[in-house]
């Protein structure tokens, strides 16, 4: 685990960039409506699936809230680079809202 978070804009354009090519438009189309440092209490990182088993543990990461043709989206990340978006807590997402695969932390 970093001894310093990432810079949370990194996660927001990594969440931008997801949501983007779920919706079929223009990341410049989306907007950030504000983030929020967490420690998540596993690796579900608050949106855990039925019937998975997580390692328990904190695990440190951010709530992403973004703005996409006027409805609210929220990203879960963790340090390492996967981002989730939770079905449950996005009920405007068009098809099946999964998790994103693991990106790794990003660098630039």
């Amino acid at each position: 685990m970093p001894s310093t978070p990432p810079p949370v804009e990194k996660f927001v354009s990594l969440s931008k960039k997801d949501l983007a090519n779920r919706l079929q438009i223009d990341a410049s189309q989306i907007s950030l409506v504000k983030t929020e440092h967490i420690n998540w209490l596993n690796a579900a990182l608050g949106c855990p699936r039925p019937g998975k088993v997580y390692p328990r543990g904190r695990v440190p990461g951010y709530r992403v809230w973004l703005n996409a043709e006027g409805k609210e989206y929220l990203y879960h990340t963790d340090y390492h680079g996967k981002l989730i978006l939770c079905p449950e807590l996005n009920p405007d997402m068009p098809g099946p809202a999964v998790p994103t695969p693991k990106i790794g932390v990003p660098r630039d």
